[in-house]
């Protein structure tokens, strides 16, 4: 996952989500090896970035090039109604508020892709720079729709990150793609039922993991165990 940034005393670079439920499922497994998930910061770059973090006080000049933009456009432009939505996203940027926080439809958002506007994208306002970085990674990963699940296999446990309302087939998907093409079934245990339990097994035996098909809507902390044929 990329963030941009601008206007705060962030670090560029990647940097490790200390994620304590994948900490804890680790400390009950023991594996070899815990995959963290990482959030890559890039200063003054938005191209390619899933969301933008901001001063909040620098509201005004991540809404500027948007305004430029939607300003040529609305110059060049003869269709009507295209005009409108330019103008509606016009207003609500000059009162400095993103165009993702904006009354727009998702229809005239999705007219307005093609101008690759920055505020279009999730947009975490900070007025406290002082915020540790899991802090602001939770920030970052509500705002932009995202939940986290868990894999365990003998030598790994893993978390990974998907959108919300992702299907167990999707998350296979984001695994391997062999998983995706070969689903059969998917084991789920919650985050919360497999720590109330000695180990997967008494998981099973306690009646807490069911097991579900393609198109169950994975939970925020689901530990997942994807059953494949290919």
């Amino acid at each position: 996952m990329k963030v941009g940034f601008s206007g705060l005393n962030l670090q560029a670079g990647k940097v490790k989500f200390q994620d304590a439920r994948l900490a804890d499922i680790a400390a009950k497994c023991a594996p070899e090896k815990t995959s963290f998930v990482f959030i890559e910061f890039v200063e003054g770059e938005f191209t390619g970035c899933d969301c933008v973090v901001c001063a909040e006080d620098k509201k005004l000049d991540l809404c500027i090039p948007d305004i430029e933009k939607i300003e040529n456009r609305l110059n060049a432009t003869g269709d009507e109604a295209e005009k409108e939505i330019l103008k509606k996203a016009l207003r609500s940027l000059e009162a400095e508020t993103p165009l993702k926080e904006s009354d727009l439809s998702a229809d005239e958002r999705a007219k307005l892709q093609e101008l690759s506007l920055v505020t279009l994208k999730p947009v975490v306002f900070l007025a406290d720079g002082n915020l540790s970085a899991d802090e602001l990674i939770k920030k970052i990963l509500n705002a932009c729709g995202y939940i986290l699940f868990y894999t365990i296999v003998k030598k790994e446990v893993r978390g990974w990150l998907v959108e919300k309302d992702s299907t167990a087939v999707f998350c296979a998907g984001k695994i391997h793609t062999d998983l995706a093409r070969g689903f059969i079934k998917a084991e789920v245990v919650s985050f919360a039922d497999f720590m109330d339990a000695h180990n997967i097994h008494d998981a099973k035996a306690k009646g807490k993991v069911k097991l579900v098909g393609k198109d169950y809507i994975v939970q925020d902390g689901d530990i997942l165990d994807i059953k494949f044929n290919v």
